[in-house]
């Protein structure tokens, strides 16, 4: 399936007590829509969620800007320079500080961590969440976008995973049908390599001319030869783009933690003059 990966680029700011600007720090966030990069209302949509992302964020974090990636295969992307200023008088010490919840697959067994980086202060005291109502109404409001015009990446998990026998010499063994066909990029899970009982979990593309229970591997990306091992799982690897699921009383009661931050996205890059 086709899909558009769109990444929002956040810009945060450290002061000191005179005011004055002293760090700059950057994150980003990434969310898939099934729309293609030229169809008006992805553009709609990303500008939409902007928004209401921004009115969670304290005063000294701004959107600076955008991404969108052709992805499922991997294509060009295009860079947007759209700023987003929070609206909010509250404050942020650490850029790092975060919340975080789980979202579901609608319809699905998928499920994966949501983190919004760039929290204020005032949300989170001794440790962990404070609500307030004018907040929560973000909250929500932001989710629904989410729910509504977004979907996040993950494996199709009712291709069920098959039992590897061995993997010799590139030609992978399975105790029953595998389902693959060549051009497909398998999961290789937990298979032990080698005698000093080291597990290893990798991807690898399916040469031409498997049969039923075999199939030869190549290490996806690389061209290399996959290791030989015994035992393991084997699963294909697809791909699908599933809605956001999740409760308005989830969305209500996050997890307080932290998560690293990254240099600024806009930086001044002085030219290097070539020695002579």
């Amino acid at each position: 399936m086709s899909a558009t990966k769109v990444t929002l680029l956040f810009g945060a700011t450290t002061k000191d007590s005179t005011g004055n600007t002293q760090r700059l720090a950057g994150f980003s966030e990434s969310y898939y829509s099934t729309l293609s990069v030229d169809n008006a209302q992805l553009k709609i949509n990303w500008s939409n969620l902007a928004i209401s992302r921004a009115a969670l964020m304290p005063s000294n974090v701004s959107i600076v800007g955008g991404r969108f990636q052709k992805v499922d295969p991997v294509g060009a992307s295009r860079q947007y320079d759209n700023v987003f200023p929070s609206s909010s008088s509250l404050q942020n010490d650490l850029p790092s500080v975060a919340l975080q919840w789980t979202v579901r697959g609608f319809d699905t067994f998928n499920q994966r961590s949501l983190i919004l980086r760039g929290m204020p202060d005032a949300r989170v005291v001794t440790g962990e969440y404070s609500p307030s109502a004018p907040f929560g109404a973000a909250l929500v409001a932001f989710f629904n976008r989410l729910r509504n015009d977004w979907t996040f990446r993950a494996i199709d998990r009712t291709v069920l995973p098959v039992k590897i026998v061995q993997i010799v010499a590139g030609v992978m063994t399975t105790a029953t049908p595998h389902g693959l066909a060549a051009g497909d990029v398998v999961n290789i899970m937990s298979t032990k390599v080698g005698t000093d009982r080291i597990v290893s979990s990798y991807q690898a593309g399916v040469l031409p001319l498997p049969t039923a229970t075999t199939a030869g591997l190549y290490l996806a990306g690389r061209g290399e030869n996959v290791p030989d091992s015994v035992f393991g799982r084997a699963r294909k690897a697809l791909i699908i783009y599933v809605p956001f699921s999740i409760t308005d009383e989830e969305i209500l009661t996050p997890t307080a933690i932290t998560r690293k931050v990254g240099a600024p996205f806009k930086k001044f890059r002085g030219r290097r003059t070539a020695k002579r």
